[in-house]
């Protein structure tokens, strides 16, 4: 009787266990993903900026050359 007593309990113990282990595993995961997400929208946005910037350089010395060129009239 004893013995099924402690058997049952290390039974209850062993499954809280994996349940622990499963739930930490997938959160870590969902973690994981989060992070990866996030990195390519940083990424993404960062070479968005990357291109216009270089854009506006272009425009800016495209301006700069229209307005040496109206000065130089």
């Amino acid at each position: 009787m004893v013995l099924q007593q402690i058997a049952k309990a290390a039974e209850q113990v062993c499954e809280k266990e994996l349940n622990r282990r499963k739930w930490q595993s997938e959160f870590y995961m969902k973690s994981n993903l989060q992070k990866q997400r996030l990195t390519r929208s940083v990424m993404k946005r960062k070479e968005e900026d990357e291109e216009n910037f270089k854009d506006f350089n272009k425009l800016r010395k495209c301006g700069d050359e229209s307005q040496s060129s109206l000065e130089g009239d």
